[in-house]
């Protein structure tokens, strides 16, 4: 039996019967938005060479039992290495900071080093944008809704994702545990990258240094 869309109208609107359909969401576009957006220096230069030549951040999401966990990240391009990573419940330009401070401590000041990040409001405040300034470091940005212009950082949080974090349930502790294990126990000193010949990052970084003293 065949009824007409009239007919299903009618009866939906004798019944009080409304339908439910799903509106897409767009999102406000605001000035301030495009404001304090930088050029994207890096354009996508990923191979990697010598270290403390551009630094790629970025910022990611977990959900624990008692809520959210952001990982704030500063990895080497050159070397792979994660410098510096904060966390925090909020995600705020000072978790950013945070890291930033973090590789600041482990390298020293980022002079003429680029710094790359998406266009995420935390890269964009006045704290980041000063902090930079103020290190000697230049700062570049992906293009508008684009994760390709920083896939090394996008495929480190993969990994993350992949090899430590699904599947598995969390309180934010432990989480928070298992992140520094994974970094600083793991991935910097252990696990073996394809894009540095089947190397680790710490030791890449080392030979790095002997072939140019001076970096």
């Amino acid at each position: 039996m065949s009824v007409g869309l009239n007919t299903v109208g009618r009866i939906m609107q004798e019944h009080a019967i409304r339908p439910w359909y799903c509106k897409p969401f767009r999102r406000p576009r605001r000035d301030k938005d495009r404001q304090n957006v930088k050029p994207n220096d890096l354009d996508r230069a990923f191979q990697p060479g010598m270290p403390n030549r551009a630094w790629l951040s970025d910022i990611t999401e977990f959900r624990t039992f008692e809520g959210k966990l952001y990982l704030s990240v500063v990895e080497d391009l050159g070397t792979r290495r994660v410098l510096g990573w904060a966390m925090s419940n909020r995600m705020r330009a000072e978790l950013v900071e945070e890291s930033l401070q973090m590789a600041i401590k482990l390298w020293g000041k980022p002079v003429k080093v680029l710094f790359h990040s998406d266009q995420g409001s935390q890269f964009r405040s006045e704290l980041i944008r000063h902090s930079l300034r103020d290190y000697g470091a230049d700062q570049s940005m992906s293009r508008r809704a684009n994760c390709w212009d920083n896939a090394p950082m996008e495929s480190f949080f993969a990994t993350l994702k992949r090899e430590m974090y699904w599947n598995r349930s969390w309180t934010r502790q432990r989480l928070r545990t298992e992140i520094f294990e994974f970094i600083e126990v793991y991935y910097n000193r252990q696990r073996l990258h394809s894009t540095l010949g089947y190397q680790i990052p710490v030791g890449f970084e080392k030979k790095a240094i002997l072939k140019d003293p001076l970096s």
